[in-house]
């Protein structure tokens, strides 16, 4: 005998595909939020919904907010809005009595009322939140978790009320602690609501509702959570237009159905704008420490992560990021395939990052809740996140989230940090804070926000790693910047990497992928190669002038050479060519269309003759400049031809020129923002170095004196003399120094003599005068005069040959001769750096480079290429 159904039984299918009931059963909508929240008390443990002002129930906030009776409130949210905005009219109301939030940010009432003791506060890791919301959903009373470990959050030192004295009246519970396969956890109680406040993009009269781009964040978990669930949409829509797969939380959680009202707000509107002006911060040397630090941090991004970056520069660095090289952009509310700032007209209530401002979404994207987000995160599956730091210890220890008296909140970095072993924690900071005091520390004297979880730090000066049992390693300085300066603006011990390398400045050689450099040929005499290739080896005028570079083999007259150039360019700061006028243009290589890649971009174009006049378009060489403007003219002997120097010393000059121009343009830039054209040419450069001599033309208005070998047109006598054995340089320049010669030739009387007693007048006799000295000098050994005349304030020479020079004593002792190692020659023995610096080391960093040496490693490194695309370039011939 079948057993007969109850008599409440009512068939479902009866309810659902009845065509005859004109009205459902079930219907949750009310028609105001007074109405929804009617039933609402006081000393309840109220869930609240959003993310910064995305997502926020404030319709219903509101309501709360006119109800007055409804006190005492716990609040659960990430953060309670600000002064008279969201949950800042009920702090405002005080309806709340205790807060259990992540973050404070700008709000400056909460700030104040939790310090003064007006209002309690669970400072609560926000990953943390979401999955005490979650778990309690699920019916799991508590739960484990790896973040906050090792913090004041676990200790329970965490001040959660304050006496109005100041002093702390409550602290917060130790948390019970257990280790699982070797890695160490807290146990966090989950959270049960009495009350959700939820909102939707929308909802149906059932209660199904479906959230829109970012607005899921805590929404989610929360409405699943509560006793009592109220949720306000911005459409109310008829059962079934929600298809069920778009369905976020369903109606089973959902007690009572507003209609949202209002517009919504946007707490940072941001939109797309230039790198350079994101890294504008107040003075020109503050932006440029910012920029040194942004350019480096997007080294650390490799093709494919999956990235979390903190709010500031670290949000900046993807814009440096090489063309080909993508990362995955995740952010903590929600959203995987974060984009960059929208364009005006573009900005979306719906759609923020973690700093609260207006963002777009990347190809591919994806949403979800702020406990999937944070769920990805612990587990690991985050490759790499970027934040900032107040402070960092060792061994790697972070503290980023509170400061003695003031109090933003933990946010999500103590999730972010708490698995390092699966995602590596870069930090990016200056080095100093505003006081100069060092950032990098034998210990945190801040709270933590994680332990020992650092892997990498990178400032202004220096880029460490980080080792949990070893401590640091300075891996690479800053240009111009010492390691003793280091020392000096770093508390904590640190070692010395054995390959320390510059963090940013590079300098990359394009070369042909076959000839290469034209200097490479200006042999003999050549270091020759060790290792069986083929050749003479390396000229010694190509080793003089390229150490410290790195070589890529390029053609850019294949389209893809171009494009290639076109991303370096993008990247670099500076550019420098020595072309003809307009002869890049054709390869689209010309500062104007460059300049639109790039405006920051320092363009340089060094040619012989510059970018206007009759002679512009001449190819020139150091020697027909020297002839053409007048230094050929003024060298070689009295009365024989013109001689050409005995170096380039209009390309040196030149090159000199350049490199000072090209700094005072950086110094604009940092002031301006904005790169330039520099127009550098050997014959304005000759020009500039005839110095005293073209002034004295331009001042007398007649032709110069001609050419003076050794000795000096207006100063007497300042010349070479001959020895026994050689020649001196010796230089009487005024009458004190005229007389210190008179007495060391033997000869005071000449002091008195009306012929010499004056510069005028020893020029006007300087005949009879030069014939004179020379007969004295004639007599003894050059070694002879450099003892008597050593000591005496005498400015004197010896005349040496090149050889003599770099066997100098004062040489070797300047250290102005080093040897390095070349990959091909061995050792080979170069001129230094000349300029000593008290607070830096200039050196030697690599020696030149073989052609092509460094081709596979700057597309890799710097252009994002893969191997296989590089070989690709390579069989067409585009590089080498």
């Amino acid at each position: 005998m079948a057993r007969p159904f109850p008599a409440v039984f009512r068939p479902v299918w009866r309810r659902n595909f009845c065509v005859s009931t004109p009205k459902r059963a079930i219907d949750k909508l009310c028609d105001s939020a007074p109405e929804a929240i009617k039933e609402m008390k006081g000393s309840s443990t109220v869930l609240v919904g959003g993310f910064g002002f995305s997502g926020v129930p404030n319709t219903l906030i509101d309501a709360v907010r006119d109800r007055p009776d409804i006190t005492d409130l716990t609040v659960v949210s990430n953060n309670a809005g600000m002064p008279g905005a969201g949950l800042g009219q009920l702090l405002e109301t005080k309806q709340i009595s205790k807060m259990i939030a992540s973050f404070i940010g700008e709000n400056k009432v909460f700030e104040k009322m939790y310090l003064t003791g007006d209002l309690a506060l669970e400072l609560t890791p926000q990953g943390s939140i979401a999955e005490k919301c979650a778990a309690g959903a699920a019916g799991v009373p508590a739960f484990y978790t790896p973040a906050a470990y090792g913090t004041i959050v676990q200790t329970g030192e965490l001040p959660v009320r304050y006496n109005k004295d100041g002093s702390v009246a409550e602290t917060s519970k130790p948390k019970e602690t257990r280790e699982f396969n070797g890695k160490n956890y807290l146990l966090e109680e989950s959270i049960f609501g009495d009350y959700a406040l939820v909102k939707a993009h929308k909802a149906d009269k059932l209660g199904n509702c479906q959230f829109r781009k970012a607005m899921n964040n805590f929404n989610e978990a929360m409405g699943k959570n509560a006793k009592y669930t109220i949720v306000e949409a911005d459409h109310i829509v008829e059962v079934g237009e929600i298809a069920p797969e778009d369905i976020h939380l369903q109606s089973i959680y959902v007690n009572k159905v507003i209609q949202s009202l209002g517009e919504k707000q946007i707490e940072k509107l941001t939109f797309a704008k230039d790198p350079s002006e994101m890294l504008k911060a107040g003075s020109g040397e503050a932006t440029a420490r910012r920029e040194r630090i942004v350019k480096r941090a997007a080294k650390e991004f490799q093709d494919g992560m999956y990235v979390n970056l903190g709010i500031g520069m670290p949000l900046i660095a993807p814009s440096y990021l090489p063309e080909g090289v993508e990362v995955v952009l995740q952010a903590e509310n929600g959203i995987l395939g974060l984009g960059g700032y929208p364009q005006p007209g573009e900005e979306d209530p719906d759609l923020i990052n973690p700093g609260k401002e207006t963002v777009t979404l990347g190809r591919g994207a994806s949403l979800f809740g702020s406990h999937e987000s944070f769920g990805m995160i612990r587990a690991g599956r985050i490759d790499l996140t970027m934040l900032g730091a107040l402070q960092v210890s060792q061994y790697g220890d972070l503290a980023n989230f509170m400061l003695p008296g003031k109090v933003k909140g933990v946010g999500g970095a103590m999730d972010l940090v708490a698995n390092p072993e699966k995602t590596k924690v870069v930090v990016t900071m200056e080095h100093v804070d505003k006081k100069g005091n060092s950032k990098i520390l034998p210990e945190c004297s801040f709270p933590l926000t994680g332990p020992r979880c650092v892997w990498k730090i990178i400032t202004d000066l220096a880029v460490f790693n980080v080792s949990p049992t070893e401590g640091l390693t300075l891996a690479e300085h800053a240009e111009g910047v010492s390691v003793d300066e280091i020392r000096s603006k770093t508390a904590a011990p640190f070692k010395v990497a054995d390959d320390l390398k510059p963090m940013l400045a590079e300098i990359i050689k394009i070369e042909h992928p076959v000839r290469g450099d034209d200097t490479r040929a200006w042999g003999p005499p050549y270091a020759t190669y060790k290792d069986g290739r083929d050749g003479e080896g390396e000229s010694a005028y190509y080793l003089s002038v390229n150490r410290n570079k790195r070589s890529l083999g390029l053609s850019f007259a294949h389209p893809e050479g171009v494009e290639i150039l076109h991303e370096l360019a993008r990247r670099c700061d500076v550019l420098v060519e020595n072309y003809l006028p307009n002869s890049l243009k054709k390869y689209s290589l010309d500062y104007e269309t460059i300049r639109h890649i790039n405006p920051r971009l320092i363009y340089a174009s060094i040619t012989g003759y510059g970018q206007t006049g009759p002679y512009s378009n001449r190819p020139g060489f150091d020697v027909m400049v020297e002839a053409e403007f007048g230094l050929a003219h003024l060298t070689g002997s009295r009365d024989g031809p013109p001689v050409k120097v005995g170096v380039a010393v209009t390309d040196l000059t030149t090159g000199l020129y350049a490199c000072n121009s090209i700094m005072a343009a950086l110094l604009a830039r940092g002031i301006t923002g904005e790169g330039q054209h520099l127009d550098v040419c050997l014959s304005d450069c000759q020009v500039a170095t005839l110095a005293n001599m073209g002034s004295s033309v331009l001042i007398s208005g007649e032709k110069d004196s001609g050419r003076w070998g050794t000795a000096h047109p207006s100063v007497v006598p300042y010349q070479s003399f001959k020895t026994a054995d050689g020649d001196i340089f010796v230089g009487g320049a005024n009458d004190r120094l005229f007389g210190i010669l008179c007495e060391k030739l033997e000869k005071p009387e000449w002091k008195d003599d009306e012929r010499f007693s004056s510069n005028n007048e020893r020029v006007r006799n300087r005949n009879i005068l030069e014939s004179m000295i020379e007969a004295e000098t004639s007599k003894l050994t050059t070694k002879e005069w450099q003892q008597i005349f050593e000591g005496s304030g005498l400015p004197f020479a010896v005349v040496n040959d090149v050889q003599g020079t770099m066997n100098h004593e004062h040489v070797r002792a300047r250290g102005m001769v080093q040897t390095i190692d070349h990959p091909s020659c061995g050792p080979i023995k170069v001129i230094s750096p000349p300029v000593k610096y008290s607070n830096a080391e200039p050196s030697i960093r690599s020696p030149p480079p073989l052609l092509g040496q460094h081709t596979q490693e700057i597309l890799r490194e710097v252009v994002g290429f893969s191997d296989s695309r590089i070989q690709e370039l390579k069989e067409k011939g585009v590089v080498a």
